[in-house]
């Protein structure tokens, strides 16, 4: 039984998972959103660690419900978590993309300030994406 409803939790955390990114596709790109996916990070953390202390609690009381319910929760928060941090380093890498075409663009023009932004944004990509490994 306990198995049964683990397996039942973690089909729905990656549906509920796979949701958020279509969600997160239809969003405005501004610094709304940064505020909106450290949240979801912060989220995914907290349900992570209440998950640990529910199954924690339900290994002590030997109710193995409560232990599935609390693994459950654990994976959810988890994948919450790592489902944010995809997001930001897929951002990273678009913008570390976008930042090396400028870069080169700007070299091929012989515009030196063209570069120079473009190579920012290109470090400002990467550094997202080492950010949320």
């Amino acid at each position: 039984m306990a198995h049964r409803l683990l397996d039942l939790e973690v089909a729905n955390a990656r549906s509920t998972a796979a949701v958020r990114r279509r969600e997160a596709l239809r969003r405005p790109r501004h610094e709304e959103h940064a505020m909106s996916n450290a949240s979801d990070r912060n989220e995914g953390a907290a349900e992570e660690m209440g998950g640990k202390i529910k199954k924690g609690l339900g290994q002590l009381l030997g109710d193995e419900q409560m232990e599935a319910e609390g693994r459950a929760k654990e994976l959810r928060g988890k994948v919450q978590k790592e489902d944010a941090k995809a997001e930001e380093r897929a951002k990273g890498a678009v913008e570390e993309a976008a930042g090396a075409i400028k870069n080169r663009v700007g070299k091929l023009v012989d515009n030196e300030q063209m570069a120079a932004e473009g190579k920012a944004k290109e470090l400002k990509g990467e550094n997202r994406q080492k950010a949320n490994q």
